[in-house]
């Protein structure tokens, strides 16, 4: 078993350089703030959904809980690099895990999007106007 060492939080290595949005040439300040801006983006938005969900929105619950999902990712995008996050993300170790949440992400849209859609279809329905 592996423990953490003062070598693994050096400089040196700890934020992915090659990245495919290596056109922006980003500082490692601007990469601290891109993080810190997007994770408390994120965390807002999901925190938001709970509201949503709490009046029965269950539409607007799914699409800002993905959105703070995506958002809270994109933040650590920003700290390691985007291109060594998705080569994380898909290793052999993490490869179902990361299969798993996008799955649920993307899962939790269509179920939201069909209830409401048949919900749609249901009221026009009673009211005639099939």
């Amino acid at each position: 078993m592996k423990l953490w060492s003062s070598a693994d939080f050096s400089d040196q290595g700890s934020m992915d350089e090659t990245s495919p949005f290596d056109c922006f040439k980003l500082t490692r300040t601007q990469r601290l703030y891109g993080f810190g801006i997007c994770f408390i983006l994120g965390f807002v938005i999901s925190f938001l959904s709970t509201f949503a969900l709490s009046t029965g929105n269950i539409t607007g619950f799914a699409v800002l809980y993905t959105i703070g999902n995506v958002v809270s990712l994109v933040s650590t995008g920003f700290l390691v690099g985007f291109g060594k996050q998705i080569k994380t993300m898909f290793a052999p170790v993490r490869r179902v895990a990361s299969g798993v949440f996008l799955a649920a992400m993307v899962t939790t849209l269509i179920v939201a999007f069909l209830r409401k859609l048949h919900s749609l279809w249901q009221n026009d329905h009673q009211k005639g106007v099939w």
